[in-house]
């Protein structure tokens, strides 16, 4: 009895260091996409576009914040907003997102 008890920890054992290994791969391609999305933002800002400076600002961060907000909060709001009941993780949801497209436009004046 006591062998197949530890046979029993050895193979969670097992099953604990696979899924770490996993959460360290998924949070290293988050990392990535993110180090990838900024040099995109670069070479999209510095390349030579007709028109001035603040207007590439402008258009870059927006187009940013509207991708990000498509890409995460759609599904939510689609899904849970048209409810009967109402929750005030919506209204948070809102909040974040206007924090969010400050935060990017900020991001961007510090690239351009």
């Amino acid at each position: 009895m006591q062998y197949f008890i530890t046979l029993l920890r050895s193979e969670y054992s097992t099953y604990w260091k696979c899924a770490q290994a996993g959460c360290i791969y998924f949070e290293f391609m988050k990392s990535s996409v993110d180090v990838i999305d900024l040099l995109g933002l670069y070479i999209i800002i510095t390349r030579n576009w007709s028109g001035k400076g603040e207007v590439r600002f402008l258009a870059a961060g927006l187009g940013w914040a509207a991708a990000d907000a498509v890409a995460t909060r759609t599904v939510p709001f689609w899904v849970g907003a048209r409810g009967v009941g109402f929750d005030w993780k919506y209204i948070q949801m809102g909040f974040e997102s206007n924090i969010n497209l400050v935060f990017f436009m900020a991001i961007i004046f510090v690239f351009s």
